[in-house]
């Protein structure tokens, strides 16, 4: 083709330059050697073609599918062990946090891997003194790592309720040496016995024999206790 092109506009000069009038009509393609037309079609011919014409088919009609999916975090209800918690879906982060996050229908399998048994166990916080508070190791409040749950805690006042308040390794008797002493209480001509314990209520020590009633007519007759 560009042959013929070239050939067509050599003679279009020489008329021009010459001063001759030529027929240039348009050439029929069967004057065209077959060694020049390329196989593809021209554009006269795609423009006269019927396809050319018409009109496109719109394209396919995009529905949209039916998914549910309530906490938003990209998993379908489907496969969503927990469709309302968006930190719980397959393929999450195991957070350490009492959860199944990543749906594999265990919890916290991360930290029990990194720590063992110790999720769980009993731990002590010490505080001034040496006082101490027992709790468990769990999970901390940031999901991403365990402490022990117990809260330290300081010397206080002693108080008659069977615990080391002042945290100096003595349980009430030093503030009350007679608890676990025998006591007697006098009722109606009668003597009472018991022992000196801890009043739960007041924080106070008391004698058991109070809660004690002599038995009718005599003394000497077993006495009625609580």
């Amino acid at each position: 083709m560009k042959t013929i092109l070239q050939l067509v506009l050599g003679v279009l000069l020489l008329a021009n330059l010459f001063g001759c009038e030529l027929d240039v009509s348009p050439v029929q393609p069967a004057a065209i050697a077959s060694s020049d037309i390329s196989e593809s079609p021209s554009v006269s011919q795609i423009r006269g073609s019927a396809s050319f014409h018409e009109t496109p088919a719109p394209p396919p009609e995009c529905k949209a599918l039916d998914i549910t999916d309530e906490d938003h975090d990209g998993a379908a209800a489907e496969i969503d062990c927990n469709d309302h918690d968006p930190i719980v879906f397959p393929g999450a982060y195991e957070w350490c946090d009492y959860l199944d996050n990543d749906c594999n229908g265990q919890t916290d399998e991360n930290w029990q891997q990194l720590f063992g048994s110790l999720i769980g166990e009993t731990c002590i916080a010490t505080g001034q003194n040496g006082c101490s508070n027992a709790g468990i190791w769990g999970c901390d409040f940031s999901h991403d790592w365990i402490t022990c749950n117990a809260t330290p805690r300081n010397p206080e006042k002693e108080v008659c309720n069977g615990f080391d308040d002042d945290c100096n390794g003595i349980t009430d008797t030093d503030a009350w040496p007679e608890i676990g002493l025998e006591c007697t209480v006098e009722a109606e001509a009668c003597v009472l016995s018991g022992v000196w314990e801890c009043d739960s209520y007041s924080g106070l020590p008391y004698c058991t024999a109070e809660n004690k009633v002599a038995a009718p007519g005599s003394c000497n007759q077993p006495e009625i206790g609580d």
